[in-house]
Order: C-alpha cells, then structure tokens, then sequence
C-alpha cells in the first residue's frame, strides 16, 4: 500500500472507525503510544504539529478572510480556476449522492472554489483558511505539508468536529513543480472507498495539464501579438478561426467576426485553392487582400497543420517590406544619380543637381551605361538621356565615374530591375538612396 494510506481490509467497515477513534484517544490523553497500522507516521506527524502549535482536539473555529481579499485571490489564480472548473464539476457529478464536499485552494490554502452537497455537507467553504494551523490535521492542510496526495479518514483527523469526514487531498503543480493548489474531496466516512483516491488524483492531474496547456497558450498568444506579420487560423472549410492583432488592423477589423471566411479577406483563387484544396505550403506569395478599407498588396506565407486539418496564414505588407529593405540595406554617404559624371566630350559642364529630386525610370531596354548626361528638368527632376557620342568603333564613351560611383550605379540598376516589376507600371517614379556599396530604391512621394 502507498505510504500516505492506512492499511486496511475495509476502508468503510464501523471496526475500522473504532479502532482510528481508539488510537486518536491514545494520543489525545498521552496513555501509549499509537498503531502505526492505523496512524501512519504522516498523520502522527501532523498530529505533534497542531499538538505544538496549541491546537485543541475540541478546536470548532474557522477562519475567512473578507470578501475583497477572496476577490483578489481568485483574480490571481483565474487560469487555475478556469482549468479546474469543468473538471471538478465531473466529478462532483459522480460523488454528490454522497454528502460531499470538492474544494479547491491555492498553494497557500485558501479555499477558491466549492462545489458542495445540498443539506449536511462539509462546511469548507470559498474564502476559508484550510491549514494545519487552523483546521488541524486536514485533507489540505496535510496536503499542503506533505507536496503529495494524502487521505485522512475519520478519526485521523485532529479535531474531533472532522471525524464524520474521510478526505482525499492531492496537489496541483505549475510546469516547474512549484505548488499551484490542492484539490480535495471531502465525503462521509461510511461512503469513503479506495477507489476514491485515485479519481482525486486523476482529476488534480488533469486539472495541471490544462493549467499548463493554458500556459502554453499564453506564451503563444504573446508572440503571435508581438510579431510583425498578421497570422490568420485558417480551418479545413476556410473559416478564419482566430487571427492576432496585426491581422486585424490589416483586416481593418477590432476584432473577428463570426464565420468569416478566406474568399472574403484573400482575392487571389490560386492562393485559395492551394490552401483549402491542394493543402499546399508555400513561401512569398503575392496576392491582393480584401479589408474594411479597400483592398490591400500582400506576401503570404501558409504552413498546414496536416491533410483536411486547415493551417496558418502569415500576411506581410508589401508596402512595409519595401521600406524595411530601404531601411536596412546599408549606411554611409548617400549618392544620386547625379553624382555619375558623363565623359561626352561635347557635354558642357553643369551645376550640381539637387540631391534628393524626382527621377524617372529608364526606358525600357535602357541602362545606366547607356546614360551619359543628367538634365535637369522640370520642378528640379531630373530625367536620363541616352547619350549621343559616339567613339571611333560607333560605341558610346565609358564614363568615369569613381569607385563609389560605379558601385552605386551597378546596384541601381539591379534594384530597378528587380523592385520596379514589383512597383507595377514600367513609367513608376524613383528615387535613388545609395549608400556606399548598397543601394536603396523607394517610389518617390
């Protein structure tokens, strides 16, 4: 048998009740020493406890605190409460035939929550101290010393008002092992059978899974609101299950309204269909998203959870992606294109342009080698022309441009290729940050 329970053939029979009362009466009056066949050393050293701290076998008080401190504990340990709520009515459905009583605590013994019998039950109720140093020896407070599940039935108890009860106490335990509460059950002693502790444990063990799986989900929640990107729960129908707040505000929603589904916030079909009926992942795909205000350029990342299951849909801006890129692509001294001199031999020199003007896109077909004069145009734009100076063999002249320079315009050029196809039309104005051997293109404002 387990160290914390008495051995006994019938855990009910009124022998046994006799001889826990004869034993405690030993006790109580110091005549000899006790059966440890009916007093394990446990409920012996919880007795010399209350003993020494000047508890009464006769003791009939009980201790509450006010209904405000009551209020602030139990709003201290909602995610406690709410994991165990469910399950303590399970069970009370399967002992409350019984004069019963199921409370549960928090680690330092309050009693939170009661369910309880109609008439004579067990009088533990929520704001009630259930200590070893006001109750006695006690399915709690006993818990509460020994970190373990405990049983105490009838006359092991301290005080004489608890022998009508048998009590079957059993911790709760956060992810690190710390005490989070205790969930005990309290009937009358004739109804107490073995079995009865194993259904205590097995209810405080399932109520620290959903304490931890709640855990979890919190952590969770807090990274998904502190990321950058929308993340959307897409169901196996396309019903959008939940969303974090960067998917809302780009919904334009403040919260997520019921049956909302995938053909109304993502436009593209292909997407759709690779979601809902290819269950494909996929990475950076551009789509348009519909929302409160209009319609919104889109990247879209989903993963699934598994065939016929649905899956996670991350959104990214367009428009933020491009200025995080101009952002951090590098830093240093900034050029423009008016900063590549031509080498025409019929160029006149010219005064330095303003910096930061309006440029155009080349033409199609164009490119910077092409370029070799920056006129100054209308409002302080400047637009490229090709040049035309030719050298002996027919081929336009190499500009001498400096190191930097050059750096600058290889990288232009490869921006504007790459991000003006994503910009939309080919006409699209641009202007040119670059910066050392970096360079940033952004649409002109």
């Amino acid at each position: 048998m387990p160290a914390l329970m008495i051995q006994a053939p019938d855990q009910a029979s009124p022998a046994l009740h006799a001889a826990l009362y004869a034993e405690w009466q030993k006790f109580r009056d110091g005549t000899a020493p006790v059966d440890p066949e009916y007093i394990p050393p446990f409920i012996l050293a919880s007795w010399e406890r209350c003993r020494e701290s000047g508890i009464t076998t006769e003791a009939n008080s009980s201790v509450r605190v006010d209904a405000l401190l009551l209020e602030q504990a139990q709003r201290l340990n909602s995610d406690l409460l709410c994991s165990a709520r469910s399950i303590m009515d399970k069970l009370f459905s399967v002992v409350r035939a019984t004069r019963c009583s199921i409370s549960l605590t928090d680690g330092s013994g309050l009693v939170l929550h009661t369910l309880r019998s109609e008439g004579d039950g067990p009088d533990v109720l929520p704001g009630q101290i259930a200590t070893e140093a006001v109750s006695g020896t006690n399915g709690i407070g006993t818990c509460l010393v020994e970190r373990e599940t405990v049983t105490i039935i009838g006359a092991q108890h301290y005080c004489a008002r608890h022998h009508v009860w048998s009590c079957t106490a059993s911790p709760i335990r956060y992810e690190d092992g710390t005490l989070a509460g205790v969930l005990n059950v309290s009937i009358a002693r004739e109804s107490y059978h073995l079995h009865t502790r194993g259904m205590v444990e097995a209810s405080a063990h399932a109520i620290a899974e959903q304490l931890h799986l709640r855990a979890a989900l919190g952590r969770q929640r807090a990274i998904m609101e502190v990321l950058d990107e929308g993340i959307l729960e897409v169901g196996a129908s396309g019903e959008i299950h939940s969303a974090n707040g960067r998917g809302l505000s780009m919904l334009g929603l403040e919260a997520l309204p019921p049956h909302l589904h995938l053909r109304d916030a993502v436009l593209s079909e292909a997407v759709r269909r690779d979601i809902l009926d290819e269950h494909n992942a996929f990475q950076d795909r551009e789509a348009l998203l519909h929302t409160a205000n209009g319609t919104l350029p889109c990247v879209l990342s989903f993963a699934p959870l598994g065939m016929g299951k649905g899956g996670v849909l991350a959104l990214r801006e367009s428009r933020r992606l491009c200025g995080f890129a101009a952002r951090t692509i590098g830093a240093g001294a900034v050029y423009a294109l008016d900063d590549i001199p031509g080498a025409s031999r019929k160029a006149p020199p010219r005064p330095p342009l303003p910096r930061h003007g309006r440029r155009s896109a080349a033409p199609r077909g164009m490119t910077l080698r092409s370029c070799s004069r920056v006129r100054k145009g209308r409002s302080g734009t400047a637009s490229l022309r090709p040049s035309t100076t030719r050298d002996a063999a027919g081929r336009p002249p190499s500009s001498p441009c400096t190191a930097e320079a050059s750096r600058a315009a290889l990288c232009a050029a490869n921006c504007l290729d790459s991000m003006g196809k994503a910009a939309g039309p080919a006409n699209a104005s641009w202007r040119m940050a670059a910066r050392c051997s970096s360079t940033a293109w952004k649409p002109s404002p």
